[in-house]
């Protein structure tokens, strides 16, 4: 809008410099100053139609009267007419001259912007408007070779009607924008695409477009200063250009053979990494399955296969209800309604093996849905069959503290064992965490409110830590006021998480508690290798414990062992033990 304004103030001052740029190089016409300076408000009239449709009328309008006027004027030129376009511009130039006529591929090119600003608006024509904005590019970069290399039919009939070099420029610069907006033309999608093509469509375009066009105006311009004679400038010029072109496209091959190198790279372990997690679908010691929403299975293991004694053709396309145990169907409905109403579900699951034996699975399972398809449920549980043998055996063997009703010191080994052996199995590892807790100050309350009472606060400390613990954790009274927990599936910050709400249920209890006493404990945590003996894991608990212990007395400035801080004040509650 700025340039066009310029002209027209070059024609209405007479400046030259304003009007063709170059001296000696055609002008551009008042008529063609109005068009560009109507392209320029189409323009801002569609960037404000994207935030509103008001404007997009406007643009429109803008649209048809550069398209009319193109059309006039090469009307003008068909019927050897006159139109009072540009002297109703320019007053002093008169009625029906020639001499002011924009060129008629400048006409031609304000008929196709202008329908090209038109078909922009309206879905689905994208395609057409991107063509004809094309030609006016290829048109207006014609004209600039036509400057750039002398060749007056290039840019027009003559010097005196031909395409203006900055006509041309404001049509290279109009057509370029209109695509940009165009984001149906394939060649714009193809530019804008973040693939390899688009990526080496954005270089070689501006390339194979500038290289020639420079390398033939050097060629034209050391002819025209004899520098060199035009066989040796023609040789020269083919030359380079076969260099540089030969230079480009190696390149751009090199690019490509990294990309399809990368590719191939990429499938192959993709490939690679499918067969690794079929094998650890296969293989993994537990049930892996996907099931519909009826509980009709289409995919299964081959654990689960041995582990039940059936073959694939026998379980697919079954539903799962009819492997469970008769007597517990109606639960396996109400797990199949827990599923599909919140998502995902986690319990005990018996299941009958084709010879009559019961496998028990814990499993936690969760809803999947897929765009476009039926929502599934993907189903993983571990046989804990014989953990829960293990378990019963232990009750029978009485492995159990008498005071506290956790697990003694052999309760707790044989079962932190098992936990061990199914932790150094890649398909049944789910990550362990050791913490060992020694109560605080319970020697001050034998020493002021008797044995009795240690032993009650004993028997609340461990039923605090229980009320805390998941019921897969293994809690247990490792000796006098000491107690060792594992904790199943809890490493890192999650099992420090499970150390803080011990601390903070002990916290509620005393605020809520009447007893004349306090109950505290400090924890250690430490991290389980399964590769590691047991008693060295417990050892390093125990040492993280007093570690704790110690900064808990220093932070309390409470130096006395046993700890003073945890006896209160006599008061008439009468201690519950």
């Amino acid at each position: 809008m700025v340039l066009s304004l310029a002209v027209l103030c070059g024609w209405w001052a007479d400046i030259g410099l304003l009007k063709s740029v170059i001296d000696g190089f055609p002008e551009m016409k008042p008529a063609g100053a109005g068009g560009f300076f109507l392209v320029g408000l189409a323009f801002v009239f569609s960037s404000y139609s994207h935030r509103t449709k008001r404007f997009r009328w406007l643009s429109i309008v803008s649209g048809g009267i550069i398209a009319a006027g193109g059309a006039a004027v090469l009307l003008a030129y068909v019927f050897q007419i006159s139109i009072p376009i540009d002297a109703a511009l320019i007053p002093n130039l008169g009625p029906g001259s020639t001499h002011s006529r924009v060129s008629p591929v400048s006409a031609v090119n304000f008929i196709f912007l202008g329908v090209s600003l038109i078909l922009a608006k309206w879905r689905g024509l994208g395609h057409l408007s991107g063509v004809l904005t094309t030609f006016v590019v290829a048109a207006a970069y014609t004209s600039l070779l036509g400057h750039l290399y002398g060749a007056n039919t290039f840019y027009g009939f003559s010097g005196i009607n031909g395409m203006p070099l900055h006509t041309a420029f404001l049509f290279i610069a109009a057509g370029v924008a209109l695509l940009g907006e165009n984001r149906e033309f394939p060649l714009v999608e193809l530019l804008a695409s973040d693939s390899l093509g688009g990526a080496s469509a954005r270089r070689l375009v501006p390339v194979v477009i500038i290289l020639p066009t420079l390398i033939g105006w050097l060629r034209l311009t050391g002819e025209d200063r004899g520098l060199y004679d035009t066989g040796f400038g023609s040789a020269a010029a083919i030359l380079v250009q076969m260099c540089l072109l030969l230079m480009v496209g190696l390149i751009f091959s090199a690019r490509v053979h990294r990309s399809d190198m990368n590719r191939r790279q990429a499938e192959a372990e993709l490939a690679d990494k499918e067969m690794r997690y079929r094998e650890l679908f296969d293989y993994s010691q537990g049930l892996i399955c996907i099931h519909d929403l009826d509980g009709r299975l289409s995919t299964v293991n081959r654990a689960t296969l041995h582990l039940l004694g059936y073959s694939e053709e026998e379980m697919i396309g079954q539903s799962l209800r009819e492997f469970v145990a008769a007597s517990l169907r109606p639960e396996f409905d109400a797990y199949l309604r827990e599923v599909t109403h919140e998502g995902l579900a986690n319990g005990l699951l018996e299941l009958e093996s084709k010879d009559g034996k019961h496998v028990v699975l814990r499993y936690y399972n969760v809803l999947a849905a897929e765009e476009g398809k039926e929502p599934y449920v993907l189903g993983h549980a571990q046989n804990v069959t014989e953990l829960l043998e293990a378990q019963k055996k232990l009750n029978e063997l009485s492995l159990t503290d008498e005071l506290t009703g956790l697990y003694n010191r052999r309760g707790f080994v044989t079962m932190a064992e098992h936990q061990l052996k199914l932790e150094r199995h890649s398909g049944t590892a789910r990550g362990l965490s050791l913490m060992f807790a020694d109560m605080d100050g319970l020697k001050a309350i034998n020493d002021t409110y008797g044995h009795g009472a240690g032993s009650y606060a004993l028997k609340t400390l461990g039923r605090l830590i229980s009320s805390v613990v998941r019921n897969a954790d293994l809690v247990a009274r490792w000796g006098g006021d000491e107690f060792v927990i594992l904790s199943v599936g809890a490493q890192g910050e999650n099992a420090q998480l499970v150390v803080n709400r011990i601390l903070e249920r002990i916290d509620e209890h005393n605020a809520e508690s009447p007893d004349p006493y306090l109950i505290g404990c400090s924890i250690g945590l430490a991290e389980v290798d399964a590769d590691l003996p047991l008693d060295e894991m417990i050892a390093r608990a125990d040492e993280a414990m007093y570690a704790e212990k110690k900064r808990r007395k220093i932070a309390a400035g409470d130096i006395s062992d046993p700890p003073q801080s945890f006896v209160r004040p006599r008061t008439e509650h009468s201690p519950r033990y």
